[in-house]
């Protein structure tokens, strides 16, 4: 009670003592009554909530964590915007337990296998393996992703931050070397980090802001070079439905009969709007004479010529297109308007039985 009443004369803060309350452990009795006697709290037992998040005596487990994995669960899925909505409603709530915890590998595997679910499956449910590892899919736009959130490397580094702010009031350096608690990539122990020492031995954040978090975030994704077709299909010029189906081309990863005929058996595989020759990337989008009927008719509207080539060629073109931006952006446009409308009517006539006329 001296420290709470100290604590009071000092900040002006007091402790309400009806909603306050006393967990103890390891005590024997007679200090256990002596202590809920003398304080007048009520007493409770870990695991207990504050703001939200559990507090235990020991290390979390996924069994306190299960409130988090509960709420994710139960919200709405809509079909669009998936990508959206989870770096945003579902990175929010995974954000502010984050920035507390160290949160453990289980619940982190879980709410990553819903993520995945959601935006493959558009519900919360395993239903098919993503066409694209989700490595790849939480790289940075830029790199070839989505720009998801990997919740993993999210953690370490709101974590990392945490534990710089505690040791930067140390100031402790020993000949040049810094000794802060650190996390390393991959591990929670003490390490030792050097000025002189390179990024891939430990992670140094230089202060608790967010944007040193964002920093060390990219630091331990290690992504690759950017990829060239980076700014054609995320231009703003384009809305996300088309946006989604031009990303999976340029991966070459749509689920297209002559990919999926590799590992599950089909009855055909055929090009379903011609039926002339094997259903791949090439075929459907540029070669079939539907396909070519549809850019025909787009031509008739904006001058966009491409090349007779494969799809890395066609990207490659788009990439060094000349003309001013303007220009560019709604070619860019154009482009992914006739992929997502081309993938459209493919579904649409092998799920649906409907044939959609080029025009």
């Amino acid at each position: 009670m001296v420290a709470l009443n100290t604590f009071h004369s000092t900040t002006g803060l007091k402790a309400n003592i009806h909603k306050s309350q006393m967990a103890i452990g390891g005590a024997p009795t007679e200090v256990h009554n002596h202590c809920l006697q003398l304080t007048g709290l009520q007493e409770t037992q870990f695991p207990l909530k504050y703001l939200g998040v559990p507090i235990t005596a020991s290390r979390l487990t996924k069994i306190e964590c299960s409130t988090l994995i509960e709420k994710i669960t139960a919200m709405k899925y809509f079909i669009c915007w998936r990508a959206l909505l989870i770096n945003s409603v579902i990175f929010g709530a995974f954000n502010y337990w984050a920035s507390i915890f160290l949160l453990p590998h289980e619940l982190l595997e879980k709410l990553t296998q819903l993520c995945k679910n959601y935006l493959w499956t558009i519900s919360a449910e395993f239903k098919r393996v993503p066409y694209i590892s989700w490595n790849s899919t939480c790289m940075p736009k830029g790199n070839g992703g989505l720009g998801l959130k990997d919740f993993f490397a999210w953690n370490k580094a709101t974590i990392a931050k945490l534990i710089w702010a505690i040791a930067k009031k140390k100031d402790i350096k020993i000949g040049g070397i810094i000794l802060p608690l650190m996390i390393l990539a991959g591990t929670g122990r003490r390490c030792v980090q050097s000025k002189k020492s390179s990024k891939k031995d430990a992670l140094l954040l230089e202060n608790g802001t967010r944007k040193e978090i964002k920093e060390g975030y990219e630091w331990q994704q290690q992504a690759e070079g950017r990829v060239p077709w980076g700014k054609i299909i995320w231009a703003r010029t384009i809305i996300p439905r088309h946006t989604y189906t031009a990303w999976m081309l340029a991966h070459q990863k749509l689920p297209t009969r002559l990919r999926l005929n590799r590992h599950m058996p089909q009855n055909t595989s055929l090009c379903e709007l011609c039926q002339m020759e094997e259903e791949n990337e090439q075929r459907l989008f540029f070669e079939c004479q539907v396909a070519k009927s549809v850019w025909i008719e787009l031509q008739n509207w904006w001058p966009i010529t491409l090349p007779p080539t494969d799809v890395e060629r066609i990207f490659s073109y788009l990439v060094k297109l000349k003309g001013p931006k303007r220009y560019k952006l709604i070619t860019y446009a154009v482009f992914c308007v006739g992929i997502y409308h081309i993938w459209f009517a493919r579904n649409q006539a092998i799920f649906k039985y409907h044939k959609i006329p080029s025009q």
